[in-house]
């Protein structure tokens, strides 16, 4: 099925793979996808650097064919962020003892997903179609990206984020669902002001 879409990036049905954070995307449904005509989508969102090239090396050794790597556009934090995510740990150890979870502390986190390093991932690793969620990466990143020829994406939630990446330059857009404010990345509140 030809269409404008499928020419844009290289594949033969316009279905494109969501990029499921947090486990549910393999590099093993990545392939699944791409190698049955859509644009399958790894999911670099909460992965360490080195954890996805890994996976982007999966993929590249199972096919030849298009696939797209998500990023998590990095959100400016509340101060507090660090000391909430204490408490909630501290208020869960009841549950990891009953559970049998032996975790002794809090998990080492990057409250920037570690986004500048996993840019440069992507484009040591030339992943042809780069897609972002939960915002706007800065010109020095699109720019960089641009200058190597990738297919650049940026999610859109409603018609307000839609128009605000057009009028920043943006060709390619998904539009996702926002039916689940946990799962949306919408970003419209941050851009609002622009």
């Amino acid at each position: 099925m030809k269409t404008a879409f499928t020419e844009c990036f290289g594949i033969e049905i316009p279905i494109v793979q969501a990029p499921m954070a947090g486990g549910p995307t393999t590099p093993e449904l990545v392939v699944a996808v791409s190698e049955a005509g859509g644009l399958g989508s790894l999911a670099g969102g909460y992965l360490s650097p080195g954890e996805l090239a890994k996976q982007i090396d999966a993929v590249r050794a199972k096919t030849n064919k298009p696939f797209a790597v998500n990023l998590f556009v990095p959100q400016a934090l509340h101060a507090s962020a660090g000391s909430d995510a204490q408490v909630m740990w501290d208020a869960l150890k009841s549950v990891r003892d009953t559970l049998g979870v032996s975790a002794a502390v809090l998990p080492t986190w990057s409250v920037d997903d570690h986004f500048a390093e996993k840019v440069e991932v992507v484009l040591d690793q030339r992943v042809p179609i780069v897609s972002f969620t939960f915002g706007l990466p800065d010109a020095e990143v699109i720019r960089r990206f641009k200058e190597e020829g990738r297919l650049l994406v940026c999610s859109a939630t409603s018609v307000a984020e839609a128009r605000c990446l057009r009028q920043t330059g943006w060709t390619r857009l998904w539009r996702r669902e926002a039916r689940r404010a946990d799962t949306a990345g919408r970003f419209s509140k941050m851009v609002a002001g622009r």
